[in-house]
This record gives C-alpha cells, structure tokens and sequence, in this order.
C-alpha cells in the first residue's frame, strides 16, 4: 500500500513531467511488428489477390520516415494505410473461403478508387472504403469558447457535457471534430459510389478508423442511425448542429451506402482490436 505522503509503493517518487518515452524507438518496434505479424497474415492468404500493392505502398512510406523521422505528414499517412491493413485482415477473418480481396481496383470510367473489393465467387461485389478519423487534441480557450457557441444550441434533453478544467476544451472538441468527420467522409464516399457502372455495382460501405480513445463506436451510432433513417436519436446531442453544418457546407446525402463500420486499433497495435459491421444505436424504444 501507497504511504500517506503519496510516494510509489515500491519508496520511488514518481513526476509525470519526468517520464521519457521514446517515440522513434517505439515506432521502429510498431513497424517491426507489422513486417513479422501483420504483412504476413496478408501475403499467406492467396484469396488478397493484389496484397503486395497495399504492402508496397506502406514499405515506401516507412523508408520516407526513416529519412524523416518527424514528419508529420509521414506519420499521419503511415497510421492511416496501417489502418487499411488491419481493415484488410478484418475483411478476411469474415469472408467466405472462395471469395478474393482486391486492393483499389481500377473504376471504369475515373481515376478515382475505392479502397477494396470483396468478389464473391458467383461474382457478387462488396466495396468498403477505409476512413481515419483522428480529431486533433486542442484544450485551449479558443477551442472552449467554440464548444460554449455550440453548446447553446443543444437540445433540451441531450448535451456533450465536459468540465474545463479536466481537458474539456480538448473532448469537447475531439466529439465535435469527429462527428463533422463522419458526414464529410460520408459524402465523399458516396461521390465514389456513384461513379460505380452498372457492371461493378454491389454495396458500398464505409469504414471508420479510430484509435479507441479520441472517439469509440458509440459515437458512431447516433451518425449511424441518422444516417440510415434520416431522423435523429432523440438522445443525440449534436441534432440540432448536424443540420446546419450540413447546409453551411453543401451537403446533401443520398443515403446510397449500405453501412458504415468501425474499426478500433490503438496507435501501438498492428491488428484491430475490434471491428463492427453496420454499425447501428442501441433500441430504446422511444
């Protein structure tokens, strides 16, 4: 047990601000990973026809991090196709034993690709694009004021409740970045479906990636279900910003894709930890 003037139990004084972690060693440990764990379980499954364009794209990515081993940008595209990986892996641990994966196959008629094919072997298909959604950690007083505006405007009966001074500046803002990230996802996606000809036709869903922490499937299903019926959850608290910010940036949805999915794999693990299809709210029965 702790002493009462709060030191370790082990008699060593613990300072946050004195932990070190090093970022370059463990990244190169993640990456080992996904050579000797993850790139396997794609390569030895014959039904991923074309898995070594999706393998390739990430070897090329790690060797410009290795030039550049801060750059963002670099780092940012490597958890995002690390993403699809997994997301590849998760396709194939469902699909039938004689149906084959295709990575961004070519679209009659665009250049434009949707991240997978899933080919049945009557030569039904089923198309899945893989969507990362990492809002960005701001626990600043801009970003407070901005939640105050929106929180004026919530309904009577379901609020985002936060406290700030326990980071609610910053899950305040990754909820609200994270549900404008699903509808710009979602209409861009169904840009892409429609460019689907009759020939290559199948549903179309989405994929949305996280991390697990800055937002989890249960702030995918109020979207979801919205989505899908086109009436908000009762519960729902952003029914009342999600109209406006629809009109303000144009959009209009035609509801053609046949689900969104999410997929949870933490920064650190090379396979998803969870991965839900067709995700949906729980029923109430308002």
């Amino acid at each position: 047990m702790a002493d009462d003037d709060g030191d370790h139990p082990d008699g060593v004084d613990l300072d946050p601000a004195t932990i070190m972690i090093d970022w370059p060693a463990s990244r190169t440990e993640w990456i080992d990973r996904i050579e000797a764990q993850l790139i396997p379980r794609l390569v030895d499954d014959q039904r991923f026809v074309n898995a070594d364009a999706l393998i390739g794209k990430v070897r090329r990515l790690v060797a410009l991090l290795g030039t550049a081993p801060e750059n963002r940008d670099y780092i940012r595209a490597l958890i995002e196709d690390v993403n699809e990986m997994a997301t590849a892996a998760a396709l194939l641990d469902r699909m039938e034993a004689q149906a084959t994966l295709h990575y961004e196959p070519p679209l009659a008629g665009t250049k434009k690709r949707i991240d997978f094919l899933v080919r049945s072997d009557d030569g039904r298909r089923a198309w899945f694009e893989v969507k990362s959604i990492r809002p960005s950690w701001d626990d600043g007083d801009a970003s407070w004021q901005r939640f105050e505006r929106l929180a004026a405007d919530f309904p009577g009966n379901a609020k985002l409740i936060v406290q700030r001074e326990f980071a609610g500046a910053a899950l305040a803002g990754q909820a609200v970045k994270a549900r404008w990230g699903f509808l710009g996802r979602t209409a861009d996606v169904e840009q892409r479906a429609a460019l689907l000809q009759p020939e290559d036709h199948g549903p179309v869903r989405l994929v949305l990636c996280s991390n697990g922490f800055d937002w989890t499937e249960s702030d995918l299903e109020d979207f979801a279900d919205f989505y899908r019926t086109g009436v908000f959850r009762p519960d729902d608290w952003s029914r009342n910003a999600i109209p406006l910010y629809l009109e303000e940036n144009r959009i209009a949805f035609t509801r053609s894709l046949a689900g969104l999915c999410y997929l949870q794999r933490s920064y650190d693990a090379v396979f998803a930890s969870h991965f839900s299809f067709d995700v949906s709210g729980p029923d109430f029965n308002w």
